[in-house]
């Protein structure tokens, strides 16, 4: 089987997930700087989680707004770009590639395949892109806060195929057996390994990359 394109995920593959006590640690001290419960905000916080993986927030200012007026708290607008601050930070500090994750996508790309990514993400991940160290490598990236859709809607998986002009009944890899999997593979997507295809190299020295991901042939 040739592949034209790879496509893959975000979290758990690119960049590690996010750490749960930490991102909790940050809504406390959001939930702080409004003097409000950190049980309360965190609650109200992650009802939102739908919502701000679709984009149905334009702004990360709108989202912490609606939170604390759900509360019952008017904010200042000091107090919110200080909170959006915290918040963007966090998310900074954590989209950090893993190990092999510019040598696995630069080495793709030397072999002339295009190369997408789709991500069930906040506005904050689109918004700090352009300082990804692997964003240049990404031919077609897919934000579900930008899209207005998320995984597993099988818009999302048309979307990329036609950035990436590639058909849209495609082979496919992904790093874990899930909806979105199960989605991937009622769009005619087959699920492959990597280290079944990935350079000789690494197969003769038994390493095997961490990353996965979606592929797609012609």
């Amino acid at each position: 089987m040739s592949y034209r394109a790879v496509v893959f995920d975000l979290y758990g593959t690119l960049v590690d997930d996010l750490p749960r006590e930490e991102y909790r640690e940050v809504l406390s001290r959001m939930a702080e700087m409004f003097s409000l419960s950190a049980d309360e905000f965190v609650e109200a916080w992650q009802q939102t989680g739908a919502r701000r993986t679709v984009g149905d927030f334009t702004t990360v200012e709108e989202c912490i707004a609606h939170v604390c007026h759900a509360l019952g708290v008017e904010v200042d607008a000091e107090r919110i770009e200080a909170a959006v601050e915290l918040r963007v930070g966090f998310t900074r500090a954590h989209l950090i590639p893993r190990d092999d994750a510019v040598e696995t996508l630069t080495r793709l790309k030397s072999t002339g395949l295009k190369i997408g990514l789709i991500s069930d993400c906040g506005l904050e991940v689109p918004m700090l892109w352009s300082e990804m160290p692997f964003a240049p490598l990404i031919d077609a990236p897919i934000f579900s806060s930008r899209e207005g859709l998320r995984k597993p809607d099988p818009q999302i998986y048309h979307r990329v195929c036609e950035r990436l002009k590639v058909k849209r009944k495609v082979p496919a890899h992904t790093h874990h057996i899930s909806d979105y999997l199960a989605a991937a593979l009622c769009h005619g997507l087959e699920l492959v390994r990597l280290d079944e295809w990935w350079l000789p190299g690494r197969r003769e020295t038994g390493e095997t990359p961490q990353l996965v991901s979606v592929l797609w042939s012609r």
